[in-house]
């Protein structure tokens, strides 16, 4: 027996083809583009619950109280060791300094009536101080006195009243000019 054939495909067009191939294309870019963008959506979820995650340990971290308690009371106990070092360096310059002073009042002992007598000298000063300032004062006016006294002289060596009468003598007997010291 013989076995049928199978029958001949349905002529196709070559056009129709095309198009449906451009159809199917254009769904393959679109379907792509798509799942592009879902993936990029996806990695922008994926980075802020990394982020969140991150800022939920920090924050754990950061109220983590047993913790936060023993750093702080490392800096207490470093900030009071500090300042028992600095207890014991002043104590101990305060003992040399006790030494050095009690070395030093034989000395003082001595050198006090010098220092007195030097003290003095300033107490004498304020006390002749009225005396100075009044002398000052006087030669002061007295050189003010003098000063004016020879400006007012007469380049000719005459005094004021000179000057005044020989003015008077040329105004009245020269005819009155605009240019006259009179006018």
């Amino acid at each position: 027996m013989s076995v049928p054939l199978k029958t001949a495909p349905a002529p196709f067009d070559a056009r129709q083809l095309a198009e449906t191939l451009d159809t199917m294309g254009l769904l393959v870019a679109s379907l792509s583009d798509r799942i592009d963008t879902q993936g990029r959506m996806l990695e922008q979820v994926l980075k802020t619950a990394t982020e969140a995650r991150a800022a939920v340990f920090a924050a754990e971290k950061a109220t983590d109280w047993k913790r936060n308690g023993d750093l702080i009371n490392e800096g207490i106990v470093r900030g009071n060791r500090q300042v028992q070092i600095l207890a014991t360096m002043a104590q101990g310059q305060r003992e040399a300094m006790d030494r050095v002073l009690r070395e030093m009042r034989p000395l003082i002992a001595i050198t006090t009536p010098r220092e007195l007598k030097r003290r003095e000298n300033p107490e004498r000063l304020r006390r002749r101080m009225p005396l100075m300032l009044a002398g000052a004062f006087v030669l002061g006016g007295g050189a003010c006195a003098d000063r004016v006294r020879r400006r007012l002289v007469d380049p000719s060596g005459t005094y004021p009243q000179a000057w005044v009468l020989n003015s008077v003598r040329f105004c009245v007997t020269a005819k009155f000019r605009p240019a006259s010291p009179c006018a």
